[in-house]
């Protein structure tokens, strides 16, 4: 299959040569996605298909390309390229909008000019951080229209990029504050949940989204993840878009057993209970709210008198123990689920014990000290 340009979003090409592209039209019950395809001997074809089909979909569509405005090409695009996206970022798309369309929206397509966009950002007060994104956003939307032959020149790349703000570093806990974090955790009913943040390094929407259907004994299924958009809990395919399979130690087993355990209670107890079959679940079974969990989690580093860190900062604390205890790099990423690259520059600390023992084994390696 030929790739995909870049910004070109679901139009792509076959193996056998024919041009393709789909629209998602809604999601089934387990957040898959249900799409309408469009076939075409060359991608302009293929192109005027989508629109055609956009207008009978449920999407907005820009009518007369000549005509469009900001506002509704940026409205289509989002629809188009969100809907092949998780939901936190569809929910970023929408967000963006919301700051585009007052300022931009009523300007026709074709006479956005660089210092519109200029003038946009100057006023724009957010974060460093989220005004790159609102920045990448729009050209992405341009570069598609450029591509869709709506427009014949890309107004954003004579906008310099926003400057970033500085990173916030992740914090690391030692072996032994995550000890104590969890002695601290222990009777509480979240203990299996932080048990298995720390022991496997999942994602928080990964960690929520697990059912007791994911579990066979030392076997660990991470098919999909959670998120909250506009206060309902969507369910969609992890993070790097692929479902991995986790060996688990002992320990996690017993965790999940007895989470097994205390669940039952609660679903006796309940006057009522969902039937999501979520592992952590609320008390009446329902998907848990990410940011109940936070607080929750937040509550119990207090307890523990263990650093500040954030819920996704135990990703890089069992990266970085896991680094410690000598795994393979490769295994940490693919267990991490994401690419070897990342694992190292941007999850993976060097601790004092890893550079105590590096210097113990090279000179181990020239021999006996003189």
């Amino acid at each position: 299959m030929a790739r995909r340009g870049k910004g070109e979003g679901s139009i792509f090409q076959r193996k056998d040569g024919l041009w393709a592209a789909f629209v998602t039209i809604g999601y089934g019950p387990d957040g898959s996605q249900q799409k309408r395809w469009v076939y075409g001997q060359t991608r302009r074809a293929v192109a005027d298909k989508l629109a055609k089909l956009l207008s009978t979909s449920g999407s907005r569509l820009v009518s007369a390309p000549e005509r469009a405005t900001v506002g509704e090409w940026f409205t289509r695009f989002a629809e188009l390229h969100g809907a092949d996206k998780a939901p936190h970022a569809r929910e970023n798309y929408q967000y963006y909008l919301s700051k585009v369309l007052p300022e931009l929206g009523h300007v026709p397509l074709r006479r956005l000019t660089p210092l519109q966009l200029r003038a946009f950002f100057s006023r724009l007060t957010l974060s460093p951080s989220v005004r790159q994104h609102t920045y990448d956003f729009i050209n992405r939307a341009m570069k598609d229209a450029v591509r869709l032959e709506m427009i014949d020149r890309n107004p954003v790349e004579a906008v310099d990029r926003p400057r970033g703000g500085a990173t916030v570093e992740p914090k690391v806990w030692t072996a032994a504050e995550a000890k104590r974090f969890l002695q601290a955790a222990e009777e509480h009913r979240l203990y299996p949940a932080c048990y298995l943040l720390l022991a496997l390094g999942l994602r928080i929407g990964e960690l929520l989204a697990l059912r007791w259907s994911d579990w066979e004994g030392e076997r660990l299924h991470v098919r999909q993840s959670l998120a909250v958009v506009n206060n309902r809990p969507i369910f969609a395919r992890p993070k790097n878009r692929r479902s991995r399979t986790l060996y688990l130690p002992p320990g996690v087993q017993s965790a999940l057993a007895r989470r097994q355990a205390e669940q039952a209670i609660e679903r006796e107890l309940a006057t009522r209970w969902d039937s999501a079959e979520l592992i952590f679940s609320s008390k009446v079974g329902t998907p848990m709210n990410p940011h109940n969990f936070r607080r929750a989690f937040k509550s119990l580093i207090a307890r523990a008198g263990v650093p500040a860190v954030r819920v996704h900062d135990n990703r890089h604390t069992w990266v970085t123990l896991a680094r410690d205890a000598g795994l393979d790099v490769e295994v940490v990423a693919e267990r991490a689920g994401h690419d070897p690259r990342m694992t190292i520059l941007l999850y993976s600390r060097v601790t004092d014990e890893r550079k105590r023992k590096a210097a113990i084994e090279l000179e181990d390696l020239l021999g006996t000290t003189p």
